[in-house]
């Protein structure tokens, strides 16, 4: 009963302060370019953390938790490559270019700018469909993983938390355009670095500091996770605080994490726009100071 009462205040809070910023959104929005770049006007903090809320996503927070437990700390060079490398080259190598472009073109989508930059309509068209198709199967991912853990964590129905999650995004989505996307990825972002913060923090207090922590992980054994029945026993054959050895297949595994979702993500489609909003070209050296 208590889990149902904190999921109540929880969505209740969750609902109300999303809607509101869908309401914001909706005051600011006046033309075409507001509603798909935020009319161009966006400032380099809130374009941080929607940058950072979208990138690392309930696919990160929740699927690489579940991987590290597998392969143990060699995951976290997926974590520094994303964020030390990875947004680093985005934001140099993408983020001004991508700007400059939208802003020659009048571009206020990524299809529109591709079939601008190319003078093809049909590339529009493609590119369109591409995004609409593959945008469905990563928004159900994203709405599947933090279903389930609200399933798991308070036991609460998974179609009910697919409802009310799909509902109140999809409110201030098609209210508030991109403003209020911007603004809730914010609060997000904030949300998520507080959490890991107060999570890191206290664990490694729980443990007795940050060198008995470590210890005690690196005492876990493929032997005594086996005994626990963890699947890591099999996966991290040097343990949960070494790295497996080259070429073998732990290893090639968090290479491919790596390169897929250190690289490949950085042109997504929800990314790219975040790059057009900026009211000038200072908020993209933001993040990466």
């Amino acid at each position: 009963m208590e889990d149902v009462i904190f999921f109540t205040i929880f969505m209740v809070l969750f609902a109300t302060m999303f809607i509101f910023l869908g309401y914001l959104g909706y005051k600011k929005t006046k033309t075409a370019e507001d509603y798909f770049v935020a009319g161009r006007k966006m400032g380099a903090v809130v374009i941080a953390f929607s940058y950072g809320a979208t990138f690392i996503s309930a696919v990160a927070l929740i699927g690489f938790s579940g991987i590290a437990s597998i392969y143990g700390h060699s995951i976290l060079w997926l974590a520094f490559l994303n964020v030390f490398v990875g947004i680093l080259i985005a934001f140099i190598f993408y983020g001004f270019r991508t700007r400059k472009m939208g802003l020659s073109l009048n571009a206020l989508t990524l299809p529109e700018l591709l079939g601008n930059r190319f003078n093809s309509t049909r590339l529009q068209s493609v590119s369109g469909l591409i995004i609409a198709i593959f945008m469905v199967a990563y928004t159900s991912a994203v709405f599947l993983a933090i279903a389930s853990l609200f399933q798991v964590t308070f036991g609460i129905s998974y179609e009910l938390c697919i409802i009310v999650f799909t509902v109140v995004v999809g409110i201030y989505i098609t209210v508030g355009g991109l403003y209020a996307v911007m603004w809730t990825h914010a609060v997000q972002g904030i949300l998520m670095l507080i959490g890991m913060l107060i999570l890191t923090i206290g664990i490694y207090v729980m443990l007795g500091g940050i060198g008995p922590a470590h210890e005690a992980a690196a005492g876990l054994t493929p032997e005594i996770l086996e005994s626990i029945s963890s699947p890591a026993a099999t996966q991290a054959p040097g343990g949960l605080t070494s790295m497996p050895p080259i070429f073998s297949q732990p290893f090639m595994m968090i290479l491919t994490l790596i390169f897929v979702v250190g690289i490949c993500v950085l042109a997504q489609s929800q990314l790219m726009p975040r790059y057009i909003t900026t009211i000038n070209e200072k908020p993209l050296l933001m993040p990466i100071l």
